[in-house]
C-alpha cells in the first residue's frame, strides 16, 4: 500500500524511538545495505542458518536502525516496541496491496 521504507519510518515515529531523526531516504539506503548483508550472512531468511523467519527479520530490522544511525542507542524495550510494529504491519494485509490483475492471472493458470 505504501513504500516499505515509509512503513519503517512511520513505525519509528509511532514507537517514539529516542533521538530518532532519520529521513526516509536515510532509512532506504540503510535498508538496502542491511537486507543485502543479511541475505549473504543468513540465506533463505534464516533457513540455512536454522533460525526462524521472525528472528531473521528481527536481526535485519535492528541492522536497518544501526545502518541509519551508526549507533544503536535504543533499549530492548524501545527496539521491541518498534520491531513489533514493523513485523505486525507486514504480517497483516495492511502491509500489502493486491495487484489489480493478480486474481485474474491466478485464475487463468
Amino acid at each position: 500500500r505504501e513504500p516499505v521504507i515509509k512503513s519503517y519510518h512511520d513505525a519509528a515515529i509511532w514507537a517514539r524511538l529516542p533521538n530518532f531523526s532519520s529521513s526516509q531516504e536515510d532509512m532506504k539506503s540503510a535498508f538496502k545495505i542491511a537486507f543485502k548483508e543479511r541475505c549473504i550472512e543468513s540465506p533463505c531468511f534464516g533457513g540455512v542458518e536454522g533460525i526462524s523467519g521472525h528472528e531473521w527479520w528481527r536481526q535485519t530490522v535492528w541492522r536497518v536502525l544501526y545502518q541509519t544511525n551508526k549507533v544503536v542507542e535504543y533499549s530492548d524495550d524501545d527496539f521491541d516496541r518498534y520491531f513489533r510494529r514493523v513485523y505486525q504491519h507486514f504480517g497483516s494485509p495492511k502491509g500489502y496491496k493486491l495487484i489489480e490483475d493478480a486474481d485474474e492471472f491466478i485464475q487463468s493458470i
